[in-house]
Protein backbone atom coordinates (compact mmCIF):
# COMPACT_ATOMS: atom_id res chain seq x y z
CA UNK A 1 0.00 0.00 0.00
CA UNK A 2 1.35 3.58 -0.98
CA UNK A 3 1.33 5.96 2.31
CA UNK A 4 2.72 9.50 2.39
CA UNK A 5 6.59 9.67 4.14
CA UNK A 6 7.64 10.77 7.75
CA UNK A 7 7.65 14.43 6.90
CA UNK A 8 5.09 15.24 9.03
CA UNK A 9 3.80 13.01 12.09
CA UNK A 10 1.51 10.47 10.95
CA UNK A 11 -0.20 6.87 12.07
CA UNK A 12 -1.01 3.96 10.29
CA UNK A 13 -3.40 1.94 11.55
CA UNK A 14 -3.26 -1.44 10.91
CA UNK A 15 -4.14 -5.55 11.05
CA UNK A 16 -1.61 -8.21 10.59
CA UNK A 17 -4.21 -11.04 9.44
CA UNK A 18 -3.55 -14.92 10.39
CA UNK A 19 -2.79 -15.88 6.94
CA UNK A 20 -0.38 -12.69 5.93
CA UNK A 21 3.39 -12.90 6.42
CA UNK A 22 3.52 -9.38 6.74
CA UNK A 23 1.74 -5.91 5.52
CA UNK A 24 4.21 -3.84 3.32
CA UNK A 25 4.03 0.29 3.46
CA UNK A 26 5.97 2.35 0.52
CA UNK A 27 6.82 5.66 0.79
CA UNK A 28 9.15 8.37 -0.49
CA UNK A 29 10.18 11.57 0.40
CA UNK A 30 10.96 14.61 -1.62
CA UNK A 31 13.83 15.83 0.81
CA UNK A 32 16.15 14.90 3.35
CA UNK A 33 14.86 13.98 6.86
CA UNK A 34 15.11 11.80 9.94
CA UNK A 35 12.11 10.71 11.67
CA UNK A 36 11.50 8.38 14.95
CA UNK A 37 9.15 5.66 13.68
CA UNK A 38 7.90 2.85 16.08
CA UNK A 39 5.03 0.50 16.23
CA UNK A 40 2.18 0.59 19.34
CA UNK A 41 -0.33 -2.46 19.72
CA UNK A 42 -3.66 -2.29 21.43
CA UNK A 43 -3.24 -3.03 25.40
CA UNK A 44 -5.42 -6.21 24.92
CA UNK A 45 -5.81 -9.65 26.20
CA UNK A 46 -5.50 -10.80 22.84
CA UNK A 47 -2.66 -9.27 21.77
CA UNK A 48 -0.61 -10.11 24.84
CA UNK A 49 1.44 -12.37 22.42
CA UNK A 50 1.73 -10.02 19.24
CA UNK A 51 4.89 -8.17 19.10
CA UNK A 52 5.19 -6.80 15.49
CA UNK A 53 8.73 -5.87 14.22
CA UNK A 54 9.44 -3.59 11.40
CA UNK A 55 11.80 -3.98 8.53
CA UNK A 56 12.48 -1.00 6.30
CA UNK A 57 14.19 -1.86 3.11
CA UNK A 58 15.74 0.67 0.42
CA UNK A 59 15.12 -1.77 -2.98
CA UNK A 60 16.78 -4.82 -1.85
CA UNK A 61 18.59 -3.32 0.87
CA UNK A 62 17.56 -3.50 4.42
CA UNK A 63 17.70 -0.21 5.99
CA UNK A 64 16.88 -0.71 9.22
CA UNK A 65 15.10 -4.01 11.76
CA UNK A 66 12.54 -2.28 14.72
CA UNK A 67 12.32 -5.06 16.88
CA UNK A 68 9.84 -5.23 19.58
CA UNK A 69 11.98 -5.22 23.02
CA UNK A 70 11.17 -8.82 23.74
CA UNK A 71 10.77 -10.36 27.10
CA UNK A 72 11.03 -7.17 28.89
CA UNK A 73 7.62 -5.48 31.13
CA UNK A 74 5.56 -3.79 28.13
CA UNK A 75 5.01 -0.22 28.72
CA UNK A 76 1.60 1.10 28.40
CA UNK A 77 0.12 4.73 27.05
CA UNK A 78 -3.14 6.15 26.70
CA UNK A 79 -3.81 7.77 23.52
CA UNK A 80 -6.83 10.08 23.59
CA UNK A 81 -7.62 10.46 20.19
CA UNK A 82 -7.80 6.88 19.01
CA UNK A 83 -9.58 6.10 22.84
CA UNK A 84 -6.90 3.05 22.98
CA UNK A 85 -4.03 2.53 25.72
CA UNK A 86 -1.36 1.09 24.05
CA UNK A 87 1.91 -1.31 24.20
CA UNK A 88 4.80 0.73 23.13
CA UNK A 89 7.03 -1.38 20.84
CA UNK A 90 10.58 -0.87 18.96
CA UNK A 91 11.44 3.11 18.14
CA UNK A 92 14.12 3.88 16.14
CA UNK A 93 15.41 6.94 14.44
CA UNK A 94 16.34 7.04 10.60
CA UNK A 95 17.50 8.86 7.90
CA UNK A 96 15.58 9.20 5.10
CA UNK A 97 16.76 10.36 1.11
CA UNK A 98 14.77 11.39 -1.76
CA UNK A 99 14.63 9.78 -4.72
CA UNK A 100 14.78 6.24 -2.40
CA UNK A 101 11.37 3.94 -2.63
CA UNK A 102 11.20 2.78 0.75
CA UNK A 103 9.31 -0.41 1.72
CA UNK A 104 8.25 -0.35 5.48
CA UNK A 105 6.94 -4.21 6.79
CA UNK A 106 5.40 -5.13 9.65
CA UNK A 107 5.97 -8.48 10.63
CA UNK A 108 4.95 -10.71 13.19
CA UNK A 109 8.16 -10.89 15.22
CA UNK A 110 9.35 -12.76 17.79
CA UNK A 111 5.96 -12.86 20.29
CA UNK A 112 4.10 -16.00 20.24
CA UNK A 113 1.50 -14.33 18.19
CA UNK A 114 1.54 -13.87 14.48
CA UNK A 115 -1.62 -11.85 14.10
CA UNK A 116 -2.59 -8.79 15.34
CA UNK A 117 -3.71 -5.16 15.57
CA UNK A 118 -1.18 -2.50 15.53
CA UNK A 119 -0.09 1.26 14.58
CA UNK A 120 3.11 2.46 13.03
CA UNK A 121 4.46 5.84 14.25
CA UNK A 122 6.17 8.64 12.33
CA UNK A 123 7.44 10.94 14.73
CA UNK A 124 7.52 15.05 13.51
CA UNK A 125 5.56 18.16 13.71
CA UNK A 126 1.89 18.04 13.00
CA UNK A 127 0.17 18.98 9.86
CA UNK A 128 -3.07 18.45 8.72
CA UNK A 129 -4.64 19.76 5.55
CA UNK A 130 -8.78 19.96 5.59
CA UNK A 131 -9.51 17.46 3.75
CA UNK A 132 -7.42 14.68 5.75
CA UNK A 133 -8.89 16.12 8.67
CA UNK A 134 -12.30 15.74 7.45
CA UNK A 135 -11.31 12.12 6.56
CA UNK A 136 -9.87 11.26 9.81
CA UNK A 137 -13.01 12.65 11.82
CA UNK A 138 -15.04 9.74 9.39
CA UNK A 139 -12.81 7.28 10.35
CA UNK A 140 -12.75 8.07 13.56
CA UNK A 141 -15.74 5.20 14.50
CA UNK A 142 -13.14 2.58 13.09
CA UNK A 143 -10.18 3.46 14.77
CA UNK A 144 -12.02 3.69 18.26
CA UNK A 145 -13.56 0.27 17.64
CA UNK A 146 -10.16 -1.39 16.12
CA UNK A 147 -11.99 -2.17 13.04
CA UNK A 148 -9.17 -1.07 10.38
CA UNK A 149 -6.86 -2.75 8.38
CA UNK A 150 -9.52 -5.51 7.89
CA UNK A 151 -9.82 -6.24 11.79
CA UNK A 152 -12.80 -7.46 13.14
CA UNK A 153 -14.54 -4.89 15.58
CA UNK A 154 -14.00 -4.89 19.13
CA UNK A 155 -16.10 -2.86 21.51
CA UNK A 156 -14.69 0.53 23.35
CA UNK A 157 -16.71 1.46 26.48
CA UNK A 158 -14.80 4.61 25.75
CA UNK A 159 -16.36 5.29 22.18
CA UNK A 160 -19.66 6.03 24.16
CA UNK A 161 -18.48 9.37 25.26
CA UNK A 162 -17.74 10.57 22.01
CA UNK A 163 -20.73 9.10 20.16
CA UNK A 164 -23.52 10.11 22.55
CA UNK A 165 -22.06 13.93 22.45
CA UNK A 166 -22.86 13.08 18.53
CA UNK A 167 -26.06 11.80 19.12
CA UNK A 168 -27.01 14.72 21.65
CA UNK A 169 -25.63 17.07 19.22
CA UNK A 170 -27.64 15.81 16.30
CA UNK A 171 -30.94 15.85 18.80
CA UNK A 172 -30.92 19.28 19.84
CA UNK A 173 -29.75 20.44 16.53
CA UNK A 174 -33.12 18.69 15.00
CA UNK A 175 -35.29 19.54 17.28
CA UNK A 176 -33.86 23.59 16.89
CA UNK A 177 -34.98 22.91 13.24
CA UNK A 178 -38.16 21.63 13.87
CA UNK A 179 -38.79 24.23 16.21
CA UNK A 180 -37.45 27.13 14.13
CA UNK A 181 -39.99 25.55 11.40
CA UNK A 182 -42.94 25.55 13.18
CA UNK A 183 -42.31 29.54 14.66
CA UNK A 184 -42.07 30.09 10.95
CA UNK A 185 -45.03 28.41 9.62
CA UNK A 186 -47.32 29.40 12.75
CA UNK A 187 -46.46 33.41 12.47
CA UNK A 188 -48.04 32.90 8.48
CA UNK A 189 -51.45 31.71 9.72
Amino acid sequence: MAIDGPEVSRAIYGYLAPDETYDAYLFSVEEPVTRAIGVIVPARDEHAGFRPELTLLAGETEVASIADPGLSERKTEWEPFSLTTFWEGGEQEIAFEPGVEYELRVEPGDGYASSGRYVIVFGGPEAFTASESVRTLLYLPVIWFGAYGGAPPHWNWWALIPLGILVAGIVLITQALVRRSRKRGGSAL
